[in-house]
């Protein structure tokens, strides 16, 4: 699972899941320290909520006053800030390349192989399709000159009786 602030994996001794949104992240992620997270563990993630989640009330009340927020422990902002974006290697450590002409050039070169397989099972699904509504006009049309060599048939007897 990722955590929901850093976008790192989260180890399941580190997990954290909100019940509302069931969104996983780390202890330390929400502001919640070791000892606290080890100490009341379970109490702790019986209980968790996210702040998106935290600050949501249920309005029971007849006043018009506005809810009151509850007193949760918040994500740090600064880190609610960081995108989840980052670009990692074969060894899993972050990179801070551009891509290159050679890797735009590779990429052209496969999109284009990949566009011309698709455009060819198109056109062979197409085919397919097209037969199939051929095979399908043929049978009706021989259904159609049946039923109106019938409806004759019935037509004459009609006539006779």
């Amino acid at each position: 699972m990722i955590c929901g602030i850093c976008c790192k994996k989260i180890d399941l001794v580190d997990l954290l899941k909100c019940n509302g949104c069931k969104v996983g992240y780390h202890y330390s992620c929400v502001n919640i320290t070791p000892a606290t997270f080890n100490d009341g563990q379970t109490q702790t993630k019986r209980n968790f909520k996210c702040d998106s989640r935290a600050n949501v009330t249920r309005r029971i009340r007849v006043t018009d006053d506005p809810p009151v927020r509850s007193l949760r422990v918040g994500i740090m902002d600064s880190q609610r800030d960081k995108q989840c974006t980052p670009s990692f290697d074969d060894n899993g450590s972050r990179q801070s390349e551009v891509l290159t002409a050679t890797d735009t050039s590779n990429l052209v070169d496969v999109m284009e192989k990949v566009n011309t397989m698709i455009l060819e099972k198109l056109s062979a699904l197409e085919s397919k399709i097209l037969v199939e509504i051929k095979d399908t006009i043929r049978v009706l049309a021989l259904e159609n000159s049946k039923l109106t060599q019938k409806l004759q048939e019935a037509k004459k007897k009609v006539c006779i009786l």
